[in-house]
C-alpha cells in the first residue's frame, strides 16, 4: 500500500505532520506539542487515511489487506514506544476525527 500507516510522535522523533485531517484531532495535538517541546509520553497515530481505505477499499484492495499494513509496522512500533524487543506493552487507544464528534463512541 502507499499510505503510510503511522506516525510516531514523541520528544525525540522529527514530527513529520500536525495535520488534523490525516492524524485527527487527538493525533494532531499530541504531535504539535511533541513539536513545541511539551513533555509527552511517546506514542503513535493510525492515520484517518487508514481508516478510510478500510472503510471504502479501492478495487483489488479488502479491509484485510488494510489491517495487515497496519500490522505490519504494529511490533516494530511497540517495541520502539518500550525499547525492549519482544516485550507486549500495556498500550492506550483513543477515538480521533478531524473534527470533535463528543459522545461518539
Amino acid at each position: 500500500m502507499s499510505h503510510k500507516a503511522i506516525y510516531r510522535f514523541s520528544k525525540d522523533t522529527e514530527i513529520e505532520s500536525t495535520d488534523t485531517m490525516l492524524l485527527g484531532g487527538k493525533g494532531a495535538n499530541l504531535a504539535l506539542m511533541c513539536r513545541q517541546g511539551v513533555p509527552v509520553p511517546p506514542g503513535f497515530t493510525i492515520t484517518t487515511e487508514m481508516c478510510k481505505l478500510y472503510e471504502n477499499p479501492p478495487e483489488g484492495i479488502t479491509p484485510e489487506d488494510v489491517l495487515n499494513a497496519i500490522m505490519e509496522d504494529l511490533p516494530a512500533e511497540l517495541e520502539w514506544l518500550t525499547e525492549q524487543f519482544g516485550y507486549t506493552p500495556l498500550v492506550s487507544v483513543r477515538s480521533g476525527a478531524p473534527v470533535s464528534m463528543p459522545g461518539m463512541m
